[in-house]
């Protein structure tokens, strides 16, 4: 029996072998030939669609009930890389998803569910009595089609505040309905930087996979990250208020003329108590030291969030321009490819950027579930290879 408690997956790990290589950069080119099929949940603007289909996975049905979020994806990812990709706009409650996804199971397997409920309900600031409905709601749909569609595996993935929110009580669910589907379940907080994305980036993940296949063994990121400046330094300089002349996703913020002499005075590194002056809202505060913070040029990134383009919201002000980051450095350092779509206004563009699976470290995870999925001559693991926390969580297993 897996319990939801124990050491820290990330700090009692111990590595076991080199992660799947990953693509250099993204491309246009069709992915390897592959049988193993996908359907993702809450798809969002497309990243881990994406991410899976460079692995080589088909995506057989995305769901996304957001209208900005789901025109960015099929503008993105259906009309450029996955034409047969079968798009649904729709809650993931509504009867015509459930039809939809019904028809495709019947068509072919579905090997793997992707995708999970947005990470905002998990996340602290939400407010405790409209979460906790929405959230159970949310779980219990999600389960409901992997009833349905009966995959192979599924992933999703999610803040690590999932495990504790409402004393474990959402977890403790996760984990039942799992089992009482017969997946054996593992989780594993990963670090995005550690699988080449150029940003600090904590998220748990969460993967079920049926008995016959066993648990999987998580990937082991080794990969040294760029810069932020070596990974937005190419995009032309812009003022406040300006966007790049062949690119409308290199937009920057207006900003007023007041507060470009603040965002001036803020040194690489620091935040609004190492401005020239204090705003009154920070006046006789000690908190929230990231705000109105400059990211350091030399080094990565802090957690893309869906406020990622405001510097009132954290540490987004361009390393050497006096303003926030634009959507497309945004999403550089999330790692979509350089010419993805963002549709909707800039704070609609800005949560589906924060919101997304860096496609680098969705693509490690892709390769190694396709390993597991589709074994060959050159797979990643056996079934048995577990990494010790996995080990813990389920120490009948090996017996």
């Amino acid at each position: 029996m897996w319990h939801p408690t124990g050491p820290s997956p990330v700090m009692d790990r111990a590595p076991l072998r080199q992660p799947p290589a990953l693509l250099s950069a993204p491309s246009r080119k069709p992915p390897a030939v592959s049988k193993l099929v996908a359907v993702d949940l809450f798809c969002g603007a497309g990243g881990l669609s994406y991410a899976f289909h460079r692995a080589g996975f088909h995506i057989a049905a995305a769901v996304e009930r957001n209208a900005d979020a789901a025109a960015s994806y099929q503008k993105s990812f259906v009309d450029t890389y996955s034409p047969e990709t079968k798009l649904l706009n729709h809650d993931v409650s509504s009867p015509q998803v459930t039809k939809a996804l019904a028809l495709r199971a019947k068509g072919a397997t579905i090997d793997v569910v992707i995708g999970g409920p947005p990470c905002q309900d998990f996340s602290p600031a939400t407010e405790r009595t409209k979460r906790e409905g929405h959230r159970a709601n949310l779980v219990l749909e999600y389960f409901r089609i992997l009833r349905l569609l009966d995959p192979q595996a599924f992933l999703f993935e999610n803040v690590p505040g999932m495990l504790t929110a409402m004393r474990g009580k959402y977890w403790k669910f996760v984990v039942n309905e799992a089992q009482k589907l017969g997946y054996y379940i593992c989780h594993d907080i990963l670090r995005a930087e550690r699988f080449g994305v150029p940003q600090r980036r904590n998220r748990l993940f969460v993967v079920g996979t049926k008995q016959s296949l066993g648990p999987l063994a998580f990937p082991i990121g080794t990969e040294t990250p760029r810069t932020v400046m070596e990974t937005i330094g190419h995009l032309c300089p812009l003022k406040a208020g300006e966007v790049g002349e062949s690119d409308p996703m290199h937009r920057a913020r207006s900003h007023r003329p007041k507060t470009v002499e603040y965002l001036a005075t803020i040194p690489e590194g620091g935040a609004w108590r190492d401005a020239a002056r204090v705003l009154k809202c920070h006046k006789d505060h000690n908190g929230h030291y990231d705000v109105y913070g400059r990211i350091k040029g030399d080094s990565i990134a802090p957690t893309i969030t869906g406020g990622c383009t405001n510097p009132s919201k954290g540490r987004f002000i361009h390393p050497k321009q006096h303003r926030g980051l634009t959507v497309r450095e945004a999403a550089l350092l999330q790692t979509f490819p350089p010419d993805w779509i963002f549709c909707g206004g800039i704070e609609s563009q800005s949560l589906q950027v924060g919101n997304a699976v860096p496609v680098k470290l969705g693509e490690a995870l892709a390769l190694t579930l396709k390993a597991l999925l589709d074994p060959g001559p050159c797979c990643l693991s056996k079934p048995h290879e577990l990494n010790p926390h996995t080990r813990e969580m389920m120490p009948g297993l090996l017996q």
